[in-house]
């Protein structure tokens, strides 16, 4: 290594050490609530399609300088015909969601010294003075309410804040992104579930919305949203993402099936041509995606992104938008 190589490298550690990092998704309390992963886990030797050990870990977290980590409650056991994949939990989302959130709050007290809940922007800037990992609580798929919609009350009371309305499966609430060739949108109590998740401060995630529901939620919405994993795949995603960086909210870039740490930022690169440098983030979807770039098989990799935006010249402020700033941000306006 040349003098200009290290010195690049220097640069690329200090910044990356000073930002405030944001992965704005993973499925990862899966695991921890079946018992086949552990929060001192540790990088496999070899990846794997399956289970989900070595990916995300307090240790790895740390060790990727990653400040906050948002958690996913994904309680579906539909395939995307909503035929039940895993019996146990059929017509038991709310029990599957309430165990997830005692593995999480138990974590917070066995490991309080390095881990601790985030309910607002000031607690993640925090947890960057004080050195230890913040994580944040989301829904993938509102399927554990039903159709009370008081309990998202209850839920936000529990640390959630941030949902999606479903996955990629149809609920009371409104159609996913797989359940038919026309998907339909957002029902008349799913329209009333918009309205109170802006009214209880919790941040609004696109995610995994059939193509109708995010039409009528973009016109429905008052506050920026989030998508917390994507890709630009398609002429309506790109339409959806301009709509959403022009709106103040922030794009993630998901590593599913990104080959090279060079794809992945020429996947945030095409984010940002749609919702502007402020508008994109990181959103990895660890858990279940062993087909992540080969240079970033974990969160303890996340310098390796920093190192190729800075490669392609990218400023400093850009790249700390990129790390977390952006999802700070709205995180900040829209939750607190």
């Amino acid at each position: 290594m040349n003098e200009g190589q290290g010195e690049f490298s220097t640069r690329a550690a200090a910044l990356h050490a000073a930002s405030i990092v944001i992965d704005a998704h993973t499925d990862i309390l899966m695991g921890l609530t079946d018992g086949t992963t552990s929060w001192d886990a540790g990088a496999p030797a070899e990846p794997t399609d399956e289970g989900c050990n070595g990916q995300v870990s307090l240790a790895l977290l740390k060790a990727g300088g990653v400040t906050a980590q948002v958690f996913a409650l994904f309680t579906a056991p539909f395939d995307l015909n909503y035929r039940p994949l895993r019996p146990e939990y059929a017509g038991a989302t709310q029990a599957r969601a309430l165990a997830m959130l005692a593995v999480f709050h138990e974590a917070r007290h066995t490991y309080a010294d390095r881990f601790r809940l985030a309910t607002t922007a000031e607690a993640v800037r925090q947890a960057k003075r004080d050195g230890v990992t913040a994580g944040i609580l989301a829904f993938e798929g509102l399927d554990p309410i039903g159709i009370d919609l008081r309990l998202l009350r209850l839920f936000r009371e529990l640390g959630v804040t941030i949902a999606t309305l479903t996955w990629s499966n149809r609920n009371p609430l409104a159609d996913g992104s797989s359940v038919a060739k026309q998907a339909g949108g957002l029902s008349m109590l799913g329209e009333e579930a918009v309205a109170e998740l802006e009214r209880l401060g919790i941040l609004i995630d696109l995610a995994h919305l059939g193509p109708t529901s995010i039409d009528e939620l973009l016109e429905l919405t008052t506050k920026p949203l989030l998508v917390s994993h994507t890709r630009l795949s398609d002429d309506h995603r790109a339409r959806m993402l301009r709509r959403v960086g022009e709106n103040g909210g922030v794009a993630c870039a998901i590593f599913y099936k990104i080959p090279t740490v060079a794809a992945l930022v020429d996947q945030i690169e095409a984010l940002m041509e749609l919702c502007g440098p402020a508008g994109v983030g990181l959103g990895a979807d660890f858990y279940g995606t062993r087909p992540a770039p080969a240079e970033v098989q974990t969160v303890a990799d996340f310098p390796r992104i920093t190192e190729e935006l800075l490669r392609r010249g990218y400023a400093d402020d850009i790249v700390r938008g990129i790390l977390g700033e952006n999802v700070l941000r709205l995180y900040e306006h829209v939750v607190g």
